[in-house]
């Protein structure tokens, strides 16, 4: 059986309190969240819960499943080229790339960048 893709929502939750002009401790009060929690989801320490999930999606005019689903494939198509690359002498398997990309998605998306950086340079060279 498949693992559920987790949801992490980090950069998008402050940019749409910003948006709305929205105080982080009201918003995790519409959420029916502490202002802790929230803080935890916008430092993409927690991902985003079904319930949670939902309340958002009822709240805002965001399709946030798309927006989730397809960044998250982009990252890990990216990550799954990088690690193919023969700098790397072992590869990682495809379950850690799937956990690094969930669980730390800024520092993939960082690893992502530097390695494209990297092959830009050789071919510079």
């Amino acid at each position: 059986m498949a693992r559920p893709t987790r949801i992490f929502a980090g950069e998008r939750l402050p940019a749409l309190r910003a948006n709305r002009g929205v105080r982080q401790a009201d918003f995790a009060r519409t959420l029916s969240l502490s202002t802790s929690y929230l803080s935890q989801l916008e430092n993409d320490q927690r991902p985003l819960t079904a319930a949670i999930f939902e309340r958002l999606a009822a709240m805002l005019p965001l399709d946030w499943q798309a927006v989730a689903a397809d960044s998250a494939e982009l990252r890990l198509a990216a990550l799954r080229e990088a690690n193919a690359d023969a700098l790397f002498a072992q590869n990682v398997t495809n379950s850690q790339l799937v956990r690094f990309s969930e669980q730390s998605p800024k520092l993939a998306d960082r690893f992502i960048s530097l390695h494209e950086e990297y092959r830009r340079g050789g071919r510079r060279l």
